[in-house]
């Protein structure tokens, strides 16, 4: 894939991902109103960013798994991208427990 496609798969990814993040922030009847990322700090949890990261790209995977086209196999490519996305944050994540 040339440089151009690379870059509009990956700002429809973040495009898609930060939907994704704004929708499940809506969603979540639980979460304290007050400063982003403000639910983590009270629940004493750890690096925030990269748990709201790890919601977003989850969000943005599944909106391109039911989405209607394949888009000649970008959507497919996209869907493993994000996963590989997830995998680093996991790794990332595990590497601050040791």
């Amino acid at each position: 894939m040339d440089r151009k496609c690379w870059l509009v798969a990956g700002t429809a990814l973040v495009t898609l991902a930060m939907g994704g993040a704004a929708f499940a922030q809506e969603a979540s009847p639980s979460m304290p109103v007050g400063k982003p990322g403000m639910h983590h700090r009270m629940r004493g949890e750890r690096h925030p960013e990269m748990h709201r990261a790890m919601m977003a790209l989850q969000n943005a995977k599944r909106a391109l798994q039911h989405a209607a086209h394949d888009y000649a196999g970008h959507r497919v490519n996209a869907i493993k991208h994000i996963d590989e996305a997830l995998e680093e944050i996991r790794l990332g994540l595990q590497s601050e427990k040791k």
